[in-house]
Formats: C-alpha cells, structure tokens, sequence
C-alpha cells in the first residue's frame, strides 16, 4: 500500500503539506492575513506621525498594512520593521512616490533600516520566518 502524505489543512487544498500542515502557498496566504489583521488591530493610520514627510490630506479608506520593503522580499515579508498602518489614501500615496518612501523609511526606522534593507537581501531561507510567524501567530 502507498505511503500516503499528509494534506494541507485548508479545506479543498489536495497539496501536500511541507510548512506546519499548511502547503507552502497556503502557508503563505495564511501569514500575510494574520500579518495584516494584526496590524489593523493596533490602531489608526501613522500618516500623520513625524516620519511622515509627504502632502498633508484627510484618511480615507480602510486601514491597511503597508509593507515598508515590498512582499518580494520574502525574508522580510512578516517582520513587525517592515510595516506601517496606513489609510488607504496614504497607502496609495506612499507606494506610488518611491523616492519619497525611502527618505520617509530612514526618518521611520533610523539605523534599523540599513539592518532591515540587509535581512531582504540576504540569501537565508525565508521559510524559517514564515514558520516562526505562524508560531508566533497562534497557528
């Protein structure tokens, strides 16, 4: 008889599971939407702190988690550095002015940038984060 492998846990997934029960997409899926609720649990949008250097306008929209360095970055996809809660309009604003974002990022971070910038270029396996942030997330 045939070793059967285990599932992912997601209901209708048939891929084999490789991250703590979870396929490595459904994996992923599941830390970006714990990643992006807690973060909109912790308040209102940052738009108006002292980092924020760009025009002066109204929120608008929904909070949202704004990833400082893009998701492509998977090793510093889930780190608590690599984000700000933002409204929708800031969000817009923020992700369509790149040069401004990185002069706002030096103000936010301060010498944890340069560390942060190092971590998303680094070549260790991303993996390891996504299985601690699931741990840290309760799942």
């Amino acid at each position: 008889m045939p070793l059967k492998l285990p599932r992912c846990k997601r209901q209708r997934c048939k891929r084999i599971a490789r991250i703590e029960d979870w396929c490595k997409s459904c994996a992923v899926k599941e830390a970006d939407r714990l990643f992006s609720l807690e973060a909109r649990q912790l308040g209102t949008c940052q738009g108006h702190m002292g980092f924020w250097t760009g025009p002066v306008f109204d929120c608008a929209g929904s909070l949202q988690c704004c990833h400082l360095i893009s998701r492509r970055y998977r090793n510093t996809r889930w780190n608590h550095l690599n984000r700000v809660i933002l409204c929708g309009a800031h969000h817009r604003w923020l992700d369509t002015n790149p040069l401004e974002k990185d002069e706002m990022m030096k103000l936010w971070l301060g010498p944890d940038y340069q560390l942060l910038r190092n971590l998303a270029l680094s070549d260790t396996d991303w993996r390891d984060g996504l299985i601690a942030y699931l741990h840290l997330a309760g799942k």
